[in-house]
């Protein structure tokens, strides 16, 4: 019971850790395209990359 219990909640951690790493990554690359490094195209194809 415990080790289910032990899994479960690494389980719902790493979904929360994958979600925080796509809020990171979207913030990087919105302010990538802010800063014109690089421009529209490649902003919406690097965010659909991360949205998957």
């Amino acid at each position: 019971m415990a080790a289910l219990i032990f899994k479960l909640i690494k389980s719902n951690q790493s979904k929360n850790s994958e979600s925080l790493d796509k809020n990171d990554s979207l913030k990087i690359l919105k302010i990538r395209f802010a800063k014109g490094e690089i421009n529209e195209q490649e902003f919406q194809k690097m965010k659909k990359a991360i949205h998957g």
